[in-house]
């Protein structure tokens, strides 16, 4: 599909900027691999739940910056006809953005990683999950997000984890009434 988007750009048939996200996170991002099974856990000094190895440095996209990145690449004249990757802040470990937001909910960290055995016992019951075994290469190995050229061109930066961290917390410790600290 980008191939035949860039061609149709290149003809002069549309005109077309394509912006990447990682894996997301952020207020209103439930299911995602950082989402409700991350966030309302440690509300509630749970078991996080993840997949693959979060040992691995990961990119993450904040949602709100994916939205921003977006609306650039919609309105600047230089980013038709490229593909970007919208910002990120760095890739550090599953396991570290984990420990981060078990700390800001005042929660003991406690984390399961779900690998392929896993996802497919799991995938008996509820079928659906057997559908991240074909991406679950983006959580056992690094998943780097270099957005240097959307930096570069837009002057763009994404949102530092830990402000990112603490408003996601936030926006779940709202909707779920949770006390935590």
């Amino acid at each position: 599909m980008t191939e035949e988007l860039l061609t149709a750009h290149a003809a002069g048939d549309v005109e077309v900027a394509i912006g990447r996200a990682s894996d997301y996170f952020g207020p209103g991002a439930l299911r995602s691999a950082l989402g409700e099974t991350v966030f309302g856990p440690a509300l509630r000094g749970k078991t996080a739940q993840v997949m693959g190895n979060p040992d691995q440095p990961h990119s993450y996209s904040y949602t709100p910056d994916v939205a921003g990145g977006l609306a650039t690449l919609g309105t600047h004249p230089d980013a038709p006809g490229h593909i970007w990757h919208l910002p990120v802040d760095g890739a550090p470990t599953t396991r570290s953005l984990v420990e981060a937001i078990y700390a800001s909910a005042g929660s003991r960290p406690r984390l399961m990683a779900a690998g392929s055995l896993t996802l497919r016992a799991i995938g008996i019951a509820r079928p659906a999950m057997r559908e991240y075994l074909h991406t679950l290469y983006q959580f056992t190995d690094p998943w780097i997000v270099d957005d240097s050229k959307f930096r570069g061109a837009f002057g763009a930066t994404a949102t530092p984890a830990r402000t990112a961290l603490a408003t996601t917390l936030a926006w779940y410790r709202d909707r779920t009434g949770a006390n935590a600290a």
